[in-house]
């Protein structure tokens, strides 16, 4: 049986919610300034230009990983899916993004991962861990310079 690793963390954001979705949503720029994102292709789109599949190449301590995620969104939040990828068997998360009234936002992620590699619980944990905190502090950086 596989173990899940759950992660979930929120960050103030000294940008709009725009500045937020707006970088959260543009895909092909995450290799720019994502360290782990070797590349990314928006495989398809929804009517109103906002991606619908992405495939990524992601490397990481010497290992290279493929994804394929799935993504849907509501007015407040984006969520994914993994639809195919190496050394994964699930990658379900999202970003919850809440104006707060003052100009900022609060984002917040959610990640839930299967690996098919074996690893003893606590790296997996730290792993997740590390992958959600330095993709919001990724995420702010970029936001706040928007």
């Amino acid at each position: 049986m596989a173990d899940t690793d759950s992660v979930k963390e929120s960050l103030r954001i000294k940008a709009d919610t725009d500045a937020v979705w707006d970088t959260v949503g543009d895909f092909p720029s995450y290799p720019e300034w994502l360290a782990e994102f070797k590349e990314s292709e928006v495989l398809a789109t929804r009517q109103d230009g906002w991606a619908e599949q992405v495939r990524f190449t992601i490397g990481a301590v010497g290992i290279t990983i493929s994804m394929t995620l799935a993504y849907t969104y509501t007015d407040d939040r984006m969520t994914w899916t993994l639809v195919e990828g190496d050394m994964l068997q699930r990658l379900d998360g999202g970003y919850t993004i809440a104006d707060n009234g003052d100009g900022t936002t609060t984002l917040t992620y959610e990640l839930e991962v299967v690996s098919t590699v074996p690893l003893p619980g606590m790296v997996r944990r730290r792993i997740a861990t590390k992958v959600v905190k330095d993709s919001l502090k990724a995420i702010r950086a970029r936001a706040e310079k928007a």
